[in-house]
């Protein structure tokens, strides 16, 4: 890329484009890339501090500066925000926390058991018939959201996991 290019490009994207070729840089981080764009470094640095921004030699790389007005102003939008974040949190506490409650209770399925790219087979299986029915029943009355080859799924993948 030559001067006219860099010179084209605003000066977030200037800035983004020469912190990575500083970083590829081992001496001399400013006064090689300059040169690769045929600048003189003093006129380089004059070019990449349009925008505010400032280069910071420990780092090797431009930072944007931000005004007093500039950081007030996101500071105080930031403040507004987790104020309304606490307030939001405060005003519906028991209702988050009867959610958390409600969550406790609730089957964690295996993304394992869901995942759409996975084959399913059919089995006949021989099963106790008072598990089956109290399975069956809870499944209908606590968990009626839950197919129940899901959580037989889940059943089986949780005793390979404990046992494997």
């Amino acid at each position: 890329m030559n001067q006219q290019q860099l010179m084209k490009m605003k000066p977030e994207e200037r800035v983004v484009y020469v912190n990575e070729m500083l970083k590829k840089e081992t001496t001399d981080h400013l006064k090689n890339v300059a040169q690769k764009h045929g600048i003189s470094p003093s006129k380089f640095s004059k070019i990449m501090r349009e925008g505010n921004y400032q280069y910071h030699q420990a780092e090797k790389e431009y930072y944007k500066l931000l005004t007093l007005e500039e950081y007030k102003s996101m500071m105080s939008r930031t403040t507004s925000h987790s104020d309304d974040l606490i307030d939001f949190l405060n005003a519906h506490q028991d209702e988050l926390k009867k959610l958390l409650e409600y969550t406790k209770t609730q089957p964690i399925i295996d993304p394992e058991v869901y995942d759409p790219k996975s084959k399913t087979q059919v089995k006949s299986i021989q099963i106790n018939s008072d598990i089956y029915e109290r399975f069956t029943t809870l499944q209908s009355t606590k968990f009626p959201h839950f197919r129940l080859n899901m959580l037989f799924s889940q059943c089986l993948l949780e005793f390979i996991k404990k046992y494997e």
